[in-house]
Protein backbone atom coordinates (compact mmCIF):
# COMPACT_ATOMS: atom_id res chain seq x y z
CA UNK A 1 0.00 0.00 0.00
CA UNK A 2 1.45 3.45 -0.75
CA UNK A 3 2.55 5.41 1.84
CA UNK A 4 -0.12 8.08 1.08
CA UNK A 5 -2.70 5.45 0.76
CA UNK A 6 -2.08 4.25 4.18
CA UNK A 7 -1.65 7.94 5.95
CA UNK A 8 -4.92 8.43 4.92
CA UNK A 9 -6.69 5.50 5.76
CA UNK A 10 -5.26 5.79 9.39
CA UNK A 11 -6.03 8.89 9.33
CA UNK A 12 -9.79 8.12 8.70
CA UNK A 13 -9.66 4.99 11.09
CA UNK A 14 -8.87 7.19 13.67
CA UNK A 15 -11.49 9.71 13.42
CA UNK A 16 -13.61 6.76 13.08
CA UNK A 17 -13.04 5.19 16.63
CA UNK A 18 -12.35 9.24 18.34
CA UNK A 19 -15.99 9.75 16.55
CA UNK A 20 -17.51 5.95 17.66
CA UNK A 21 -15.60 6.66 21.43
CA UNK A 22 -17.13 10.07 22.09
CA UNK A 23 -20.77 9.52 20.59
CA UNK A 24 -20.94 6.09 21.65
CA UNK A 25 -22.93 5.14 18.63
CA UNK A 26 -24.91 1.58 18.91
CA UNK A 27 -24.28 -0.44 15.60
CA UNK A 28 -27.84 0.06 14.24
CA UNK A 29 -26.58 4.09 14.21
CA UNK A 30 -24.03 3.49 11.79
CA UNK A 31 -24.59 3.37 8.23
CA UNK A 32 -23.10 3.51 4.39
CA UNK A 33 -24.33 4.95 1.16
CA UNK A 34 -23.14 4.80 -2.27
CA UNK A 35 -24.12 5.29 -5.48
CA UNK A 36 -23.41 3.05 -8.72
CA UNK A 37 -24.25 3.57 -12.06
CA UNK A 38 -25.58 0.57 -14.36
CA UNK A 39 -27.41 0.68 -17.71
CA UNK A 40 -30.19 -1.20 -19.37
CA UNK A 41 -28.39 -3.24 -21.09
CA UNK A 42 -25.97 -5.39 -19.41
CA UNK A 43 -24.31 -7.61 -21.66
CA UNK A 44 -21.87 -10.02 -20.44
CA UNK A 45 -18.25 -9.92 -22.35
CA UNK A 46 -18.69 -14.21 -23.21
CA UNK A 47 -20.43 -15.25 -25.83
CA UNK A 48 -20.94 -18.63 -27.23
CA UNK A 49 -21.28 -19.96 -31.02
CA UNK A 50 -20.50 -22.57 -33.58
CA UNK A 51 -16.99 -22.92 -33.88
CA UNK A 52 -14.77 -21.43 -36.56
CA UNK A 53 -16.52 -18.41 -36.36
CA UNK A 54 -14.66 -14.88 -36.21
CA UNK A 55 -17.29 -12.44 -35.78
CA UNK A 56 -19.75 -13.21 -32.55
CA UNK A 57 -22.26 -10.17 -32.55
CA UNK A 58 -23.43 -9.89 -28.63
CA UNK A 59 -27.29 -9.55 -28.28
CA UNK A 60 -28.43 -6.04 -26.98
CA UNK A 61 -31.68 -4.50 -27.16
CA UNK A 62 -29.82 -1.17 -27.93
CA UNK A 63 -29.62 0.68 -24.97
CA UNK A 64 -25.84 -0.06 -23.67
CA UNK A 65 -25.42 3.72 -23.35
CA UNK A 66 -28.64 4.19 -21.59
CA UNK A 67 -27.55 5.09 -17.55
CA UNK A 68 -29.41 4.95 -14.31
CA UNK A 69 -28.16 5.25 -10.75
CA UNK A 70 -29.10 2.63 -8.10
CA UNK A 71 -28.31 4.22 -4.61
CA UNK A 72 -27.70 1.08 -1.85
CA UNK A 73 -27.11 1.87 1.54
CA UNK A 74 -27.14 -0.55 5.28
CA UNK A 75 -26.11 -0.26 8.63
CA UNK A 76 -23.67 -2.00 10.55
CA UNK A 77 -25.78 -4.64 12.04
CA UNK A 78 -26.63 -5.71 9.10
CA UNK A 79 -29.82 -4.17 8.29
CA UNK A 80 -30.12 -3.21 4.57
CA UNK A 81 -31.65 -0.34 3.94
CA UNK A 82 -34.68 0.73 1.22
CA UNK A 83 -32.87 0.69 -2.12
CA UNK A 84 -33.72 3.55 -4.55
CA UNK A 85 -32.88 4.29 -7.97
CA UNK A 86 -32.40 7.57 -10.46
CA UNK A 87 -34.17 7.43 -13.61
CA UNK A 88 -33.09 9.75 -16.10
CA UNK A 89 -36.16 11.78 -17.35
CA UNK A 90 -37.96 15.24 -15.63
CA UNK A 91 -41.06 13.06 -15.13
CA UNK A 92 -42.01 10.33 -12.79
CA UNK A 93 -43.20 7.52 -14.76
CA UNK A 94 -46.84 6.26 -14.69
CA UNK A 95 -46.62 3.00 -14.86
CA UNK A 96 -47.06 0.52 -11.80
CA UNK A 97 -43.91 0.36 -9.51
CA UNK A 98 -42.69 -1.94 -7.17
CA UNK A 99 -43.21 -0.86 -3.03
CA UNK A 100 -39.96 -1.96 -1.86
CA UNK A 101 -37.75 0.37 -3.99
CA UNK A 102 -37.09 4.26 -3.69
CA UNK A 103 -37.74 5.80 -7.69
CA UNK A 104 -36.22 9.37 -8.34
CA UNK A 105 -35.95 11.14 -11.61
CA UNK A 106 -33.51 13.79 -12.73
CA UNK A 107 -32.93 15.17 -16.03
CA UNK A 108 -29.20 13.33 -16.57
CA UNK A 109 -29.90 9.91 -14.17
CA UNK A 110 -27.66 11.23 -11.70
CA UNK A 111 -27.82 12.12 -8.02
CA UNK A 112 -27.92 15.99 -7.33
CA UNK A 113 -28.67 17.64 -4.49
CA UNK A 114 -32.64 17.69 -5.00
CA UNK A 115 -32.11 13.82 -5.32
CA UNK A 116 -29.86 13.43 -2.35
CA UNK A 117 -32.34 15.18 0.14
CA UNK A 118 -35.34 13.11 -1.44
CA UNK A 119 -32.73 10.01 -0.13
CA UNK A 120 -32.01 11.14 3.12
CA UNK A 121 -35.68 11.87 4.05
CA UNK A 122 -36.61 8.74 2.49
CA UNK A 123 -34.13 6.44 3.70
CA UNK A 124 -32.18 7.42 5.93
CA UNK A 125 -33.97 9.27 8.05
CA UNK A 126 -36.52 6.78 7.90
CA UNK A 127 -34.27 3.80 8.98
CA UNK A 128 -34.82 1.51 11.56
CA UNK A 129 -34.86 3.42 15.36
CA UNK A 130 -34.02 6.62 13.69
CA UNK A 131 -36.35 8.49 15.81
CA UNK A 132 -35.95 6.98 18.71
CA UNK A 133 -31.98 7.15 18.87
CA UNK A 134 -31.24 9.91 17.50
CA UNK A 135 -27.17 10.59 16.67
CA UNK A 136 -25.80 8.23 13.67
CA UNK A 137 -22.69 8.31 12.04
CA UNK A 138 -23.13 8.38 7.83
CA UNK A 139 -20.13 7.08 5.74
CA UNK A 140 -19.64 7.66 2.31
CA UNK A 141 -17.46 8.98 -0.23
CA UNK A 142 -16.52 12.63 -1.85
CA UNK A 143 -18.28 12.72 -4.60
CA UNK A 144 -19.69 16.33 -4.20
CA UNK A 145 -22.96 16.25 -3.90
CA UNK A 146 -22.13 14.74 -0.33
CA UNK A 147 -20.59 17.91 0.36
CA UNK A 148 -22.45 20.06 0.01
CA UNK A 149 -23.11 22.80 2.58
CA UNK A 150 -26.89 22.34 2.03
CA UNK A 151 -26.32 18.54 3.00
CA UNK A 152 -24.26 19.17 5.76
CA UNK A 153 -26.73 21.68 7.59
CA UNK A 154 -29.63 19.09 7.12
CA UNK A 155 -27.28 16.07 8.76
CA UNK A 156 -26.31 18.18 11.18
CA UNK A 157 -30.36 19.56 12.03
CA UNK A 158 -30.88 15.59 12.15
CA UNK A 159 -28.06 14.63 14.71
CA UNK A 160 -26.48 12.68 11.84
CA UNK A 161 -22.46 12.70 11.87
CA UNK A 162 -20.68 12.55 8.81
CA UNK A 163 -17.73 10.34 7.83
CA UNK A 164 -16.26 10.90 4.15
CA UNK A 165 -13.83 8.52 2.77
CA UNK A 166 -10.93 10.25 1.20
CA UNK A 167 -10.05 10.38 -2.35
CA UNK A 168 -7.94 7.24 -3.76
CA UNK A 169 -9.40 5.65 -0.88
CA UNK A 170 -12.86 4.03 -1.99
CA UNK A 171 -11.47 0.55 -2.95
CA UNK A 172 -10.31 -0.32 0.43
CA UNK A 173 -12.45 1.75 2.94
CA UNK A 174 -15.53 1.69 1.16
CA UNK A 175 -17.88 -1.56 2.34
CA UNK A 176 -20.46 -1.18 -1.08
CA UNK A 177 -17.45 -0.83 -3.22
CA UNK A 178 -15.52 -3.39 -1.86
CA UNK A 179 -17.36 -6.12 -0.88
CA UNK A 180 -20.89 -5.49 -1.71
CA UNK A 181 -21.66 -4.19 -5.42
CA UNK A 182 -20.27 -6.88 -7.38
CA UNK A 183 -22.34 -9.43 -5.25
CA UNK A 184 -25.41 -7.38 -6.08
CA UNK A 185 -24.35 -6.97 -9.88
CA UNK A 186 -23.87 -10.26 -10.34
CA UNK A 187 -27.92 -11.15 -10.58
CA UNK A 188 -29.04 -8.22 -12.35
CA UNK A 189 -26.84 -9.96 -14.80
CA UNK A 190 -28.39 -12.85 -14.63
CA UNK A 191 -32.05 -11.53 -14.79
CA UNK A 192 -31.26 -9.38 -17.64
CA UNK A 193 -29.71 -12.60 -19.77
CA UNK A 194 -32.60 -14.20 -19.24
CA UNK A 195 -34.67 -12.14 -19.81
CA UNK A 196 -33.23 -11.74 -23.22
CA UNK A 197 -33.16 -15.09 -24.08
CA UNK A 198 -36.53 -15.78 -22.53
CA UNK A 199 -38.45 -12.78 -21.76
CA UNK A 200 -41.26 -11.06 -23.09
CA UNK A 201 -40.54 -8.23 -25.45
CA UNK A 202 -41.90 -5.76 -27.68
CA UNK A 203 -40.38 -3.93 -31.06
CA UNK A 204 -41.29 -0.46 -31.82
CA UNK A 205 -42.52 0.48 -35.05
CA UNK A 206 -39.47 -0.08 -37.26
CA UNK A 207 -39.26 -3.02 -35.72
CA UNK A 208 -36.02 -2.17 -33.00
CA UNK A 209 -36.70 -4.47 -29.80
CA UNK A 210 -37.64 -1.79 -26.82
CA UNK A 211 -36.11 -1.30 -23.93
CA UNK A 212 -36.90 -2.64 -20.04
CA UNK A 213 -39.87 -1.18 -18.45
CA UNK A 214 -38.38 0.59 -15.72
CA UNK A 215 -41.04 -1.16 -13.20
CA UNK A 216 -38.84 -4.96 -14.52
CA UNK A 217 -35.45 -3.12 -13.48
CA UNK A 218 -37.29 -1.65 -10.06
CA UNK A 219 -37.99 -5.32 -9.29
CA UNK A 220 -34.63 -6.48 -10.53
CA UNK A 221 -32.79 -4.22 -8.27
CA UNK A 222 -35.28 -4.81 -5.30
CA UNK A 223 -34.63 -8.88 -5.91
CA UNK A 224 -30.88 -8.60 -6.12
CA UNK A 225 -30.49 -6.53 -2.98
CA UNK A 226 -32.39 -9.15 -1.25
CA UNK A 227 -30.23 -11.74 -1.81
CA UNK A 228 -26.88 -9.87 -0.21
CA UNK A 229 -27.13 -11.63 3.32
CA UNK A 230 -27.27 -9.80 6.23
CA UNK A 231 -24.23 -11.42 7.46
CA UNK A 232 -22.34 -10.28 4.40
CA UNK A 233 -23.10 -6.68 5.21
CA UNK A 234 -22.05 -6.72 8.73
CA UNK A 235 -18.44 -8.39 7.47
CA UNK A 236 -18.09 -5.60 5.17
CA UNK A 237 -18.51 -2.54 7.61
CA UNK A 238 -16.38 -4.82 9.83
CA UNK A 239 -13.75 -5.32 7.20
CA UNK A 240 -13.48 -2.43 6.23
CA UNK A 241 -12.28 -0.82 9.43
CA UNK A 242 -15.82 1.07 10.17
CA UNK A 243 -17.78 -1.07 12.70
CA UNK A 244 -14.82 -2.64 14.26
CA UNK A 245 -14.11 -2.33 18.02
CA UNK A 246 -13.40 0.20 19.43
CA UNK A 247 -11.11 -1.43 22.25
CA UNK A 248 -8.66 -2.79 18.99
CA UNK A 249 -9.26 -6.62 19.54
CA UNK A 250 -10.61 -6.54 16.19
CA UNK A 251 -8.07 -4.75 13.93
CA UNK A 252 -6.65 -7.87 12.26
CA UNK A 253 -9.80 -8.12 10.39
CA UNK A 254 -9.30 -4.94 8.65
CA UNK A 255 -8.36 -5.82 4.78
CA UNK A 256 -8.25 -9.34 5.91
CA UNK A 257 -9.00 -12.34 3.68
CA UNK A 258 -12.51 -11.59 3.20
CA UNK A 259 -11.93 -8.46 1.14
CA UNK A 260 -9.45 -9.73 -0.60
CA UNK A 261 -12.21 -12.76 -1.55
CA UNK A 262 -14.35 -10.09 -3.34
CA UNK A 263 -11.74 -10.96 -6.92
CA UNK A 264 -13.45 -14.09 -6.35
CA UNK A 265 -16.83 -13.13 -7.64
CA UNK A 266 -17.30 -14.34 -11.64
CA UNK A 267 -18.64 -11.34 -13.22
CA UNK A 268 -19.99 -11.75 -16.79
CA UNK A 269 -19.18 -8.19 -17.31
CA UNK A 270 -17.64 -5.33 -19.92
CA UNK A 271 -14.78 -4.47 -18.36
CA UNK A 272 -14.63 -1.17 -19.67
CA UNK A 273 -17.98 -0.12 -17.89
CA UNK A 274 -17.03 3.25 -16.23
CA UNK A 275 -18.42 4.53 -12.44
CA UNK A 276 -19.40 8.06 -13.22
CA UNK A 277 -19.28 8.21 -9.26
CA UNK A 278 -15.29 7.35 -9.09
CA UNK A 279 -13.69 9.46 -6.51
CA UNK A 280 -10.57 10.24 -8.68
CA UNK A 281 -13.45 12.28 -11.58
CA UNK A 282 -13.91 16.12 -10.84
CA UNK A 283 -17.26 17.91 -11.49
CA UNK A 284 -16.33 18.95 -14.83
CA UNK A 285 -15.34 15.20 -16.03
CA UNK A 286 -18.32 13.94 -14.08
CA UNK A 287 -21.08 15.95 -16.13
CA UNK A 288 -19.09 15.08 -19.39
CA UNK A 289 -19.66 11.67 -18.50
CA UNK A 290 -23.14 12.10 -18.16
CA UNK A 291 -23.85 13.83 -21.13
CA UNK A 292 -25.79 17.24 -21.09
CA UNK A 293 -28.78 16.22 -22.94
CA UNK A 294 -32.17 16.88 -21.30
CA UNK A 295 -34.13 14.39 -23.75
CA UNK A 296 -36.25 12.03 -21.93
CA UNK A 297 -34.92 8.98 -23.21
CA UNK A 298 -36.77 6.54 -21.66
CA UNK A 299 -40.50 7.83 -22.13
CA UNK A 300 -40.97 5.14 -24.51
CA UNK A 301 -41.19 2.71 -21.81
Amino acid sequence: MPSEVEHKVMKLQKFVIDLRKGQQFHLGAIGHMDETPMFFDLPGNRTVDLNGTSTVPIKTSGAEKQHFTIILSCLADGIKLKPAVVFKRKTMPKEKLPKDIIVFVQEKGWVDERVLFGWLREVWFKRPGALLNGKSMLVWDIFHAHLLDSVKSELKRNRTYQCVIPGGCTSLLQPLDVCLNKPFKVPMRQKWNEWMVNGEKQLTKVGNLKRLELATVCQWIVDSWNEILSDMVIRSLLKCGISKSIDGSEDDELFSEFIGSRDDVELEENTEECDFYDDGLSEEQFCKLFGDSNNEDFEVF
